[in-house]
């Protein structure tokens, strides 16, 4: 299984670059397993990388992360893996709010106005 993320934190402009590369092949690796239907495979890779940058501390990489996520490429059920695993840490991601409105903008182009938000409960 390829690993997509160290232990290091990012400090310098090459670690930025690298954490740059690592979150574009990652997230192409789970675009690529969405569009063949492969989510069981795809949601194991993003509960296997994405749960382990918040317990070291790797706040900026995952918001980093979590900003890139083109939603569009995506099946529901990945939509939900990426804000549940990242859902102990809300409070210290800053742009988990930011995803769950694309999140929710998208679930309602899919599947129409609700007919109040609980239709839409997805975190």
């Amino acid at each position: 299984m390829t690993t997509y993320f160290t232990d290091q934190v990012t400090t310098s402009k090459n670690q930025d670059a690298e954490s740059s590369d690592q979150i574009e092949n990652f997230l192409k690796e789970i675009y690529t397993l969405s569009s063949v239907g492969e989510t069981d495979d795809a949601g194991f890779k993003i509960f296997d990388e994405l749960d382990q940058l918040p317990q070291k501390g790797q706040f900026d990489l995952c918001d980093e992360m979590l900003k890139r996520i083109d939603v569009d490429l995506l099946d529901t059920k990945l939509m939900r893996s990426f804000l549940s695993i990242t859902f102990p840490a809300k409070s210290k991601l800053s742009e988990t709010p930011a995803l769950f409105k694309r999140i929710e903008t998208k679930m309602i182009q899919i599947r129409g106005e609700g007919e109040n938000e609980q239709d839409y409960r997805i975190a």
